[in-house]
């Protein structure tokens, strides 16, 4: 997570998992993000001995503060990294430069 003067970013590796398998809410000041990997459990004849790697289903939330401007999110998954930005609120962006008089 990373802020800049106009919005807050996340972003998340997601390898193994598709567009489909992410779940992305905002309820409650917390943006909430699940992947649910519907694994298909195919019958083999075999068994794994070792396994190197494996996707595991997880939720995370995020306390989003008062600055962002919900109704704008946007969430974009390409190559397996989730990116979303959260903009802040015009109000906000206004009051951030303030000007200082040099006496």
């Amino acid at each position: 997570v990373f802020e800049t003067e106009k919005d807050f970013k996340l972003e998340m590796m997601l390898p193994g998992f598709s567009k489909e398998d992410v779940k992305i809410s905002f309820q409650n000041e917390l943006l909430t993000i699940k992947v649910d990997n519907k694994e298909n459990k195919e019958e083999n004849d075999y068994k794994f001995v070792r396994r190197e790697f494996d996707v595991y289903n997880f939720e995370k939330q995020f306390k989003v503060p008062q600055s962002v401007n919900t109704t704008a999110i946007d969430a974009r998954f390409e190559n397996g990294i989730l990116n979303i930005v959260l903009p802040k609120k015009e109000e906000v962006l206004e009051k951030a430069v303030v000007d200082i008089k040099v006496l």
